[in-house]
């Protein structure tokens, strides 16, 4: 039985924009409201790590294609080909380099992937120039370490495809590394010459994607200017590998079947010359054409911050988390994700259940509460079915929800009636699904292996960063145009949603209440050891009620300024300090308002386990972002500048503040 939908990658057709002569013009709120927090928090990484980008978007790359989610079944004469084209695709896509390609992956391709760019780099040989690829990837904890070696010998020595290794103009490279036991690169970047990119959530492994109920995933192909900014990440990384390589290479001498565990480990394997490194890429931005739309392209190094930006505050560190977070608080109307979990990493305990050192992303969850209760914000979420293989954590929809809930009861103004409101009419949530049902074939869940989501049906992301709590090198691009919104949704979200959904099949009212109750029958806390105490006041704030222990936590919330027409671009850093004067934890920045003497921030903070908040002071600095850039003072510099006076600044003792304990 044959597939009627097309193999190709590309889903729908481009639109022409009549003048794109400034981004700045094209940028919609939410788009302006990501770049108000990467310029005031990350302004130092513009051009790196993040960049007002455009380009022209050629489809969204699914697999299995989107026939599969309600038109047809992937049946058994199919189940070793269904998605055949995605491996040819990145074929073609790197046949067409004529001087860079850069490949940011996992771990190294194999199977079909691996031979499709054995291929491509037979084509490039053949075409008799002096082309340059590099491939990053990191060493996961617990795999073995990478063999640049054996990597480079299956790409170069494939039998249908081999390249003389002493007549060739190739140079090709392969990077590989880990910073301790919990960082590596998790970026997913295909970029060739600076116009051409492919990037998303896919990684190169056959049995994942290939083969037997595959792992749903997207990812999308482009051109123009952020193909450019797909290179330029790419640089920061080898840059790293380049400066670190030679304080790691003892560790090479390890088998490579050893797990890494600890250790950092980086290494270049350079071909056909040995012992050598690769230049960075260097080509120009492509000018914006005709059908370019605006994008954002954002990304994160994680440990590699920490270990080549010590001159630079860690507050300023990853600004596609900051991206992603204003994003969601941009959000007016409605949110739709499509991820893998929300829950992080963890392991079922015998007793416990699923537990987990990392914690929930509070943050997120924060600013998805905030926007269901205090906006009636609509969030749907498409998540991996529970089981699925390797894709998925074992949260259930109702893991998420309660996290969910006991993080909203702890925000400022919000009633339990918002939230039975939020959980009855906002909050939509579902196990992915397809055509076959919960899988493509029976005995596994549906895995879910996206990064992406809508916001306002005129926003996406879609790139390799999870939601949950993990340190890994990321990236992705937002694109911030209606039209484009309006096809991936057709493409990908509406036959995934119409697939998955089925109101209070894998989320109810009931089932979240039950999860979150507590015996009513108090203990008498007299009679309690302390560590019984402390324990039963852990179970009462873990079910998100009220405990009655003294919180030592501050919440701040900014809400608006007044009369500050000195200010061209205003905000404001709010930080908590000891009687030393020394900051307690780091500065909060509210996002940078222009245009208007009178801003609206409306935004929350919280500074938890103060300890002594008595003996500790709240600081609020304003700022004006143009004056800084007219001294030539990136906004990461500013954590150590005292505030304009004019502008204003305030100093609150806690000690006087009547909940001060």
């Amino acid at each position: 039985m044959g597939c009627s939908c097309s193999s190709s990658s590309v889903a729908y057709k481009t639109h022409s924009h009549s003048d794109f002569s400034s981004l700045g013009g094209n940028f919609s709120e939410v788009g302006k409201a990501v770049l108000a927090v990467l310029l005031t928090k990350h302004g130092v990484y513009e051009n790196s790590l993040w960049r007002r980008s455009s380009g022209r978007v050629l489809g969204c790359v699914q697999s299995p294609p989107g026939c599969f989610f309600l038109d047809q079944l992937i049946t058994q004469d199919m189940e070793q080909t269904h998605s055949d084209f995605l491996p040819e695709r990145i074929c073609d896509i790197i046949s067409h380099a004529e001087q860079y390609v850069d490949i940011v992956t996992l771990t190294p391709p194999n199977g079909k992937f691996n031979l499709s760019i054995a291929k491509a780099l037979k084509a490039l040989h053949d075409k008799g120039k002096p082309i340059t690829l590099r491939m990053l990837v990191g060493n996961v904890i617990g795999w073995g370490r990478t063999n640049g070696h054996k990597v480079l010998e299956d790409l170069t020595q494939q039998q249908e495809y081999p390249i003389p290794k002493h007549d060739t103009k190739l140079s090709l490279y392969i990077g590989s590394y880990n910073i301790g036991a919990t960082s590596w690169n998790h970026c997913k970047i295909i970029a060739v010459d600076g116009k051409r990119l492919l990037q998303g959530g896919h990684n190169l492994w056959d049995k994942d994607y290939l083969c037997t109920n595959p792992i749903r995933d997207i990812s999308m192909e482009a051109e123009g200017a952020v193909a450019h900014d797909g290179h330029k990440v790419a640089n920061r990384m080898w840059e790293f590998l380049k400066n670190t390589e030679s304080s790691t290479s003892h560790k090479r001498k390890l088998p490579d079947f050893v797990p890494i565990l600890s250790e950092s480990c980086c290494e270049i394997v350079s071909w056909p010359l040995d012992n050598n490194k690769p230049d960075p890429y260097d080509g120009e931005v492509p000018v914006v054409g005709p059908e370019d739309v605006a994008m954002i392209s954002c990304g994160r190094l994680a440990a590699i911050h920490e270990e080549e930006d010590a001159q630079i505050p860690s507050t300023g560190y990853n600004p596609s988390d900051s991206a992603l977070l204003a994003m969601i608080c941009a959000a007016r109307k409605s949110l739709k994700f499509s991820i893998q979990d929300v829950g992080p990493v963890c392991k079922d305990l015998p007793g416990v259940g699923l537990w987990s050192p990392l914690g929930w992303p509070t943050e997120f969850l924060a600013a998805l509460g905030s926007a269901m209760c205090q906006r009636g914000v609509d969030v749907e979420i498409i998540l991996s079915g529970p089981g699925c293989k390797g894709y998925g954590y074992g949260w259930t929809c109702t893991d998420v929800a309660v996290e969910l809930v006991k993080v909203v009861r702890g925000l400022q103004g919000v009633s339990d009636e918002q939230v039975r409101v939020m959980l009855d009419l906002n909050l939509r949530m579902c196990y992915m699904r397809s055509s076959g049902g919960q899988c493509d074939w029976p005995g596994q869940a549906c895995g879910n292996h996206a990064k992406f989501f809508i916001v306002d049906d005129k926003t996406y992301y879609m790139g390799s960063q999870n939601l949950y709590k993990c340190d890994l090198a990321e990236w992705g691009v937002i694109v911030d145009d209606k039209k484009e919104t309006d096809r991936i949704m057709e493409a990908y979200w509406m036959p995934a949603w119409e697939a998955s959904y089925k109101q209070n099949r894998d989320c109810n009212l009931d089932a979240i209440f039950e999860k979150l109750s507590v015996s009513s029958v108090s203990p008498n806390l007299a009679d309690l050891s302390d560590e019984e105490r402390e324990a039963w006041f852990l179970a009462e704030e873990a079910a998100g009620l009220g405990s009655k222990r003294t919180t030592k936590n501050l919440h701040v919330w900014v809400k608006r300024g007044k009369n500050m027409a000195a200010a061209q671009d205003v905000y404001l850093k709010v930080r908590v300090v000891n009687s030393k004067g020394e900051t307690k934890e780091s500065f909060r920045s509210t996002t940078c308002f222009s245009g208007s003497k009178d801003p609206v921030w409306n935004e929350q903070f919280s500074f938890m386990d103060l300890g002594d908040p008595s003996s500790m002071s709240l600081v609020i600095n304003i700022f004006d972002q143009r004056t800084l850039s007219v001294l030539g003072l990136g906004s990461m510099w500013t954590d150590d500048l005292v505030a304009d006076e004019k502008l204003g600044s305030a100093k609150i003792d806690l000690g006087t503040l009547s909940k001060t304990g």
